[in-house]
């Protein structure tokens, strides 16, 4: 059960957070280097731009999920129990 939080502590120095504020940047720009470097980490995207374009290039870019804000503590539970479950 704990492979997907052993995977994320792997893939980030202990300097920077597993959820990072991304206040020079886009998250969505940095899940291509992610999956390249781990490519069987499974990343939810979650982010305050909820647009279609957005959703469209986190998906393509390679994120498993996509979770725009606001988001309710239901919908983020039930995204970890989808990954965790390997869906």
């Amino acid at each position: 059960m704990l492979t997907v939080f052993t995977q994320l502590m792997t893939c980030w120095d202990q300097k920077n957070p597993p959820f990072p504020n991304l206040p020079d940047g886009r998250g969505v720009d940095i899940i291509h280097d992610i999956k390249s470097g781990h490519p069987g980490m499974r990343i939810i995207m979650i982010t305050a731009d909820d647009s279609i374009a957005n959703r469209h290039k986190a998906l393509k870019a390679g994120a498993d999920y996509f979770i725009g804000k606001p988001f309710t503590t239901d919908a983020i539970n039930k995204t970890i129990d989808m990954v965790m479950e390997g869906a």
